[in-house]
């Protein structure tokens, strides 16, 4: 037979016992017989542990591709087979579950072979086993791409094999025209379910793309993980998933949809249990509607006389850009019309690409003024098969513009982005509510197009200015007065404040959960929101004058000397009256008091009173009251006792502290406020 060829640097057979090896090898290649044998980390001889093993059996690259992963103490399967490429292919079985679904991502490349006249090459990657197949975009001009592109594969077979083949495109020829550039391929076998590999993989020649063998340069840089869809699952629960009816996938029609905009979401309507009865036999006639940013998307068949129907309906759905959550409505049909019996909210963001995931949804209203009782849940497999590409675009800035602008004006600016809201309530329990958000940072506001949804998918970025002493980012998510009633208001259905110091510095998404604008208000749902904080304008904290000769003679009495700076307050909760606050601060120590002045209706009001204590010996407790100064007198609705005997001597604390509501019985948080406290002598 054929001699193995050696890698770079690397001697051949430089253990006898490896020799053997290698002969063994050959003679099983030239008989067309597999050769296997049971391995174990740590019971061969250190020249045939299994990495050494890899290095001198599996051709001249095996060695530094670091493809096949093995856990200590972990046993394996190695054979060594025949290879189209001319030598031999190591392969290494995982025991343990096998892999159903693997991810792969495509990282980067490097010193690919230039095929082009200006010495680089238009590359792209094709990912493949058996006959899937996905391809990365066409990086052009480069021996350096970089894709960070991830794609999910089925494994329907055992012995399945990964592909990763480079090409260099030629521009006005068709694509099987395209160059090789060289490949690599991985044992789905050896990958250990659940254990996410990356490494850097060398580019390797293969019969199979390329006739006539020529040189392959270069390297790519791979995440492989591979699945199993059974893994963490209970037998019942694996045998019901076994069960359940799947769309017939269409990988090539689902990268189309992802290149116009749009992501697949393959949905299985399985069941439902406990449902109302609502017609005069004590049963139900269900069905169900999926909406997906406001747009009926698919309706299953009706079940007749049921409280527990069973669909097995399969669907297969295009997710918009901008879309953040499937809304599942169970209705009742009726001769005419329908009756609504509950509704679920599977948010978009809590499905991974390309796995099963079954779940039980709890049903609940569309208001909380619905009288009608809604029981029951509906069980969904959903299998997010490729996600929909993020549709919302921050606005581009220029950062020296805006810190000069700062500096001179004192003014920042932030981006705030609305993507979209999930499991809102309105008010009127017949039908979805007409909502909409508007964004606040201070004199400066933002507000979005409504739209009839309880999971509405806005993504409309704003750039706000920040003038100098505003702290926080209010967004407020409304529903739309009904035309007919024409001289009701628009209602709050809920309101979430972040802090402008606490935005991150670069783009970044997340879900906040909405709460009450006054303290009776129930809330429900939560919006996602894209931040990111350009420039912000600090505020200035105003100290104490501090007078030494006070605290020597404070201190040769006894006392200690307390120095306090009401700064700010945050997210109070609103009046049952107004909504809002005319909020002032008082801070007691031991018999001394003093407050703030008033800001009149602000939710997030800013003081910045400096105020001095004498502090008496044995006196430990700061308290600190929060009043609302709006309408007839002034009424406390919030407090918090603050441990002044904690602070070390001259050591300033500048916190935010959550207060609740004065009735020691109620613990809900009313608000937070800031203060800088510093013990400058001690009694």
């Amino acid at each position: 037979g054929k001699r193995s060829r050696k890698g770079p640097g690397e001697p051949y057979g430089h253990h006898p016992v490896v020799q053997r090896r290698q002969r063994g090898g050959l003679r099983c290649w030239k008989h067309r017989k597999m050769n296997m044998m049971s391995v174990k980390r740590g019971s061969l001889p250190p020249a045939l542990s299994p990495d050494a093993l890899l290095a001198t059996t599996g051709g001249p690259n095996a060695a530094q591709t670091g493809s096949l992963p093995m856990d200590t103490g972990a046993a394996v399967m190695t054979s060594i087979t025949p290879s189209k490429r001319g030598g031999r292919r190591l392969s290494m079985e995982a025991q343990g579950p096998q892999a159903d679904t693997v991810i792969v991502t495509v990282l980067k490349a490097e010193d690919v072979l230039a095929k082009d006249k200006g010495g680089t090459s238009d590359v792209y990657a094709e990912v493949k086993i058996g006959r899937q197949s996905h391809k990365t975009t066409v990086i052009p001009k480069t021996v350096n791409p970089e894709w960070n592109q991830s794609f999910t594969l089925d494994v329907n077979t055992p012995g399945s094999v990964l592909e990763i083949v480079l090409f260099d495109q030629d521009k006005g020829l068709i694509m099987s025209g395209s160059e090789f550039l060289g490949c690599v391929d991985i044992q789905v076998d050896s990958l250990n379910a659940g254990v996410p590999i990356e490494d850097w993989h060398v580019l390797q020649w293969s019969q199979k793309h390329q006739k006539k063998q020529e040189k392959v340069t270069g390297r790519v840089r791979l995440r492989v993980e591979a699945k199993c869809s059974t893994e963490g699952k209970s037998a019942d629960e694996v045998e019901e998933l076994k069960k359940v009816p799947k769309a017939v996938r269409d990988v090539k029609k689902a990268e189309q949809q992802f290149e116009n905009g749009f992501g697949t979401l393959e949905v299985t309507i399985m069941s439902a249990e406990r449902l109302m009865a609502a017609d005069r036999g004590g049963t139900s006639d269900p069905y169900v509607e999926m909406v997906i940013g406001g747009k009926k998307v698919g309706k299953t068949a009706t079940q007749k006389k049921t409280l527990n129907p069973k669909w097995g309906e399969v669907f297969t759905l295009e997710v918009p850009a901008r879309a953040v959550c499937l809304e599942v409505l169970v209705h009742d049909a009726d001769m005419v019309g329908s009756a609504f019996l509950g509704m679920a909210c599977v948010n978009l963001d809590d499905l991974p690409s390309g796995k099963d995931v079954v779940k039980s949804y709890s049903l609940h209203p569309r208001s909380f003024k619905d009288k009608n009782p809604i029981s029951g849940s509906i069980r969904i497999l959903c299998n997010y098969l490729i996600h929909a590409p993020v549709g919302l675009q921050m606005p581009k800035v220029d950062k020296t513009n805006l810190e000069a602008r700062r500096q001179k004006m004192g003014v920042g600016a932030v981006s705030v982005g609305v993507v979209g809201c999930t499991g809102l309530m309105g008010n009127d329990p017949a039908s979805h509510p007409h909502t909409y958000a508007e964004v606040k940072v201070g004199e400066s506001r933002g507000m979005t197009e409504p739209q009839a949804s309880t999971c509405p998918c806005w993504n409309q970025p704003f750039l706000l200015d920040v003038a100098t002493g505003c702290q926080v980012a209010e967004v407020t998510v409304y529903e739309k007065a009904s035309a007919i009633a024409m001289l009701s208001k628009d209602q709050v259905l809920g309101v979430v404040s972040v802090l402008l110091s606490e935005m991150p510095k670069e783009p970044s998404f997340s879900w906040y959960p909405l709460v009450g604008l006054r303290a009776s208000d129930l809330a429900a749902g939560a919006v996602k929101l894209a931040l990111c904080a350009h420039v912000i304008p600090e505020i200035t904290v105003e100290r104490p004058r501090r007078d030494m000769s006070a605290i020597k003679d404070n201190a040769s009495r006894g006392l200690g000397t307390l120095e306090v700076t009401v700064v700010a307050a945050k997210q109070l909760s609103g009046s049952d009256e107004t909504g809002t606050r005319e909020a002032i601060v008082s801070v007691q120590v031991g018999q001394s008091k003093q407050q703030t002045e008033r800001v009149g209706k602000s939710l997030n009001p800013v003081f910045n009173k400096p105020m001095t204590f004498k502090v008496d010996p044995g006196v430990s407790i700061m308290r600190v009251s929060v009043l609302d100064k709006g309408g007839k007198g002034g009424k406390e609705f919030g407090e918090v006792e603050i441990d002044i005997s904690e602070l070390e001597e001259d050591d300033e604390v500048d916190d935010w502290w959550c207060f609740t509501a004065p009735d020691r019985k109620d613990n809900r948080v009313m608000g937070e406020v800031r203060l800088c406290l510093n013990y400058v002598s001690q009694a």
